[in-house]
């Protein structure tokens, strides 16, 4: 079931991505040079969150953890779009577009995970 909810975020990011370089290629819109680390983030996130939630069962240190994981998140994330910036300036605005988009999904996927825990150990 855990390694499920990996699969099924790689699954979704491959899907997202195909559906923005459709986008890219059909409307001539100039893509991002490192367009690439964007579904490569998330699909290393979503490896990262199946273990967390494998590894992790539903105890008091459990809340510390899960920030821990969250903060981890947000500042992999604050450096990927930096790293984006610094090297493609001209880019920028699609590159942190696409990335809010990326996060967005992700984290409706990885509360959607967090919730199945939660009820599976109750």
């Amino acid at each position: 079931m855990n390694w499920v909810i990996g699969i099924k975020n790689t699954v979704i990011i491959l899907f997202l991505t195909a559906i923005a370089a459709a986008v890219f290629h059909f409307t001539n819109i100039s893509c991002p040079i490192l367009f690439f680390l964007i579904p490569t983030y998330f699909i290393i996130v979503s490896i990262f969150l199946a273990v967390f939630i494998k590894n992790n069962p539903n105890e008091k240190r459990t809340i510390i953890k899960m920030l821990l994981f969250r903060f981890s998140v947000v500042f992999g994330g604050i450096i990927v779009v930096l790293f984006g910036a610094v090297f493609d300036k001209k880019n920028i605005i699609g590159f942190v577009i696409l990335f809010i988009i990326y996060y967005v999904v992700f984290s409706v996927f990885e509360t959607q995970a967090m919730i199945k825990k939660d009820k599976k150990n109750i």
